[in-house]
């Protein structure tokens, strides 16, 4: 009887993992990347994501490109922590990681409209690291913080893409890169990615191996 019984709880853990990626094939990836005309000669391009640290404590982060009469201005991360739960160090650079050797640090960056930020809000001009990506490839934030461990922050595939297409528009909103599908391999991997916190890393480990080949999975710390 207890033999029986194991089997039929892994046909039922089976099932429900087939089904799990039965939904994450049909998945779409919602793209957020946004152009805003807000005023004449004026244009942002902008994505916009909920990010967790380490703590799941949520933050808000923004990229944005911004033309002015035709002149870029800066391609920009803005990172909003909750209010009285997060002092950003304005001083020190925030790092990026790859999970392999490469990883870059940017400093603390104001875009030409701003004169400061609250406490809770850090920015970066990512340009420069977006040119460097070879492509949309999970990456780890490390904020530095006012008297506490710096924030780390896990940025899933589909949102770095939603970053590089920016990178590529012009002033004339012309992406350089096609869109992505979802129901291309990059487009399956991306929603199985989108799902690994809900589910856990372990349980989408098998489907990943199978789907993206090509990409380790990479767990946060």
């Amino acid at each position: 009887m207890n033999g029986l019984w194991h089997r039929l709880r892994q046909l039922g853990l089976a099932l429900f993992l087939a089904l799990l990626l039965l939904l994450l094939w049909a998945k779409p990836v919602l793209a957020s990347v946004y152009t805003y005309h807000e005023q004449p000669g004026q244009t942002t391009y902008r994505s916009r994501q909920s990010l967790r640290d380490q703590t799941d404590l949520a933050w808000q982060a923004t990229v944005f490109k911004r033309y002015l009469d035709g002149n870029l201005q800066g391609v920009y991360l803005r990172l909003v922590g909750f209010p009285g739960q997060r002092v950003v160090n304005a001083t020190g650079p925030l790092a990026i990681q790859t999970g392999t050797s490469a990883q870059w640090q940017v400093p603390y960056s104001l875009d030409p409209q701003l004169q400061a930020l609250p406490e809770n809000v850090a920015q970066y001009d990512i340009a420069a690291l977006l040119s460097q990506l070879q492509g949309a490839i999970p990456l780890t934030l490390v904020v530095p913080l006012v008297a506490a461990a710096p924030a780390r922050l896990v940025v899933a595939p589909y949102v770095v893409a939603e970053w590089l297409e920016i990178q590529s528009m012009t002033d004339a909103a012309q992406p350089s890169r096609p869109s992505i599908r979802p129901d291309s391999p990059y487009g399956r991997c991306s929603a199985l990615w989108a799902e690994a916190p809900r589910v856990g890393h372990l349980a989408i480990a098998p489907y990943w191996a199978r789907i993206c080949p090509s990409r380790p999975l990479l767990r946060s710390q």
